[in-house]
């Protein structure tokens, strides 16, 4: 379990540690907090993919009127002005670059993308069309 607690100084930081701590719960401050989507499937109009496990993804704010979503590993960046909309578009990413690396001969590709694609195969462990 994972909680966002935002101390006013760091007298209050240290307290909050230690009771939380004492209830082996984590503590992450501010600055360590990010905001990510967990996801085990990704739905496109065209296929749903079903993951094996649990993927979290993180979230930023690049600027007050987007959110993006990215993986560097699997080469995927997405963004929205909110984050359903950078949520849809990751989605779409995510189809788009499984599709293309799936179908480019392993010779052609960057080690950089040779590696996205062996990892996105190990995701997913079933692909239904629509």
């Amino acid at each position: 379990m994972t909680f966002v607690v935002i101390p006013k100084n760091k007298q209050q930081e240290k307290i909050i540690k230690t009771f939380m701590q004492s209830l082996d719960i984590n503590f992450h401050s501010e600055e360590d907090a990010a905001l990510a989507i967990r996801i085990d499937q990704i739905k496109t109009d065209k296929r749903t993919y079903q993951l094996k496990g649990v993927q979290s993804f993180p979230i930023t704010q690049p600027d007050q009127k987007s959110f993006a979503i990215e993986s560097k590993l699997l080469d995927i960046y997405a963004c929205g002005v909110s984050v359903k909309e950078a949520s849809e578009d990751f989605c779409h990413q995510f189809d788009y670059t499984y599709q293309r690396l799936r179908n480019i001969d392993d010779t052609k590709l960057s080690n950089h993308l040779l590696d996205a694609k062996r990892l996105i195969i190990l995701l997913v462990d079933k692909i239904k069309e629509k």
